[in-house]
């Protein structure tokens, strides 16, 4: 079986690869922007019609929340038309999607309370969010049977995110070497992801075929940037404070859901257990020490 992953070598993208590479069964073919510039839409289908494969797994896109809000342009046309050209050529060729979305679509119902299912009304509140929505919308559309959206949620892994430079868990491991307290938001809350966790799902996604559509696939459990901080800190024994601020004092150009925790009970159900997000990050501190 031959499955393409684009963005092979970022955070979730490695991940995955990592995964599939694990069976001899599926044939890996490893992209990235130097083999595809997703940005110049007319390469996008002459690419695919060039390596055919039986899955497409989309783990790229632009993905940098606050500079997105001052590129707009350039944010709908990686996470929004780009989509469209590679659901268009997938439905062409009879290929199956897995796209990767964010909980970001979410945000603007600031009543949310409860962890939002794949049924909940997209309603974002930033650039970045509203480009996703609108590439969600491309792909459910132009390749309404071979699709799966997968939105993922405030995730850390191996690579970290080579765009943000790192993930948010290295960042509270770096500033605790040059400072000796730091202010993290704490009501902001969502669902911490571990990339492996999501590459697990996918290629059982590929393995087990479910019923195409939307799925949130997001560790078990809910924080906020404070809860999560102060987890690393606690459990790595770093000798720093993290203090607790509200979203008013750590102002960001483009605004941040209150509320974006994602229910995961679809994908349990259908595929597999996604373990409790403490325990996942114990394993990614395990795992990354011995890098370190």
């Amino acid at each position: 079986m031959k499955v393409m992953v684009l963005g092979a070598s970022g955070q979730l993208g490695s991940e995955t690869c990592a995964q599939l590479e694990n069976t001899n069964k599926i044939d890996v073919n490893k992209v990235n922007r130097i083999d595809l510039d997703l940005r110049k839409l007319d390469s996008v289908r002459i690419f695919l019609e060039a390596n055919p494969c039986e899955w497409l797994i989309n783990c790229t896109g632009y993905h940098k929340t606050d500079e997105v809000e001052q590129n707009t342009e350039l944010g709908f046309l990686v996470n929004s038309f780009s989509v469209r050209e590679l659901a268009k050529a997938c439905f062409e060729f009879g290929t199956k999607f897995i796209h990767i979305s964010t909980d970001y679509v979410f945000g603007g119902d600031i009543n949310q309370k409860m962890p939002i299912t794949e049924l909940d009304r997209v309603l974002p509140i930033n650039i970045y969010g509203a480009s996703k929505a609108l590439g969600e919308n491309f792909a459910l559309t132009f390749n309404p049977h071979n699709t799966y959206i997968l939105r993922v949620a405030s995730l850390f892994g191996g690579n970290g995110s080579r765009e943000k430079g790192g993930n948010f868990i290295q960042t509270i491991i770096n500033l605790a070497k040059s400072r000796d307290q730091i202010k993290v938001v704490n009501d902001q809350y969502m669902s911490p992801t571990y990339a492996k966790d999501v590459a697990v799902i996918i290629k059982l996604m590929i393995e087990k075929q479910p019923p195409a559509g939307t799925y949130h696939v997001v560790n078990t459990g809910s924080a906020t940037w404070f809860d999560l901080a102060s987890y690393i800190t606690d459990k790595l024994n770093l000798k720093f404070e993290v203090q607790p601020c509200t979203s008013e004092e750590f102002i960001t150009k483009a605004q941040r859901p209150s509320y974006s925790v994602l229910d995961n009970s679809k994908v349990l159900n259908t595929l597999h257990n996604i373990r409790d997000w403490k325990v996942a990050v114990n394993e990614y501190l395990s795992r990354e020490s011995k890098y370190h």
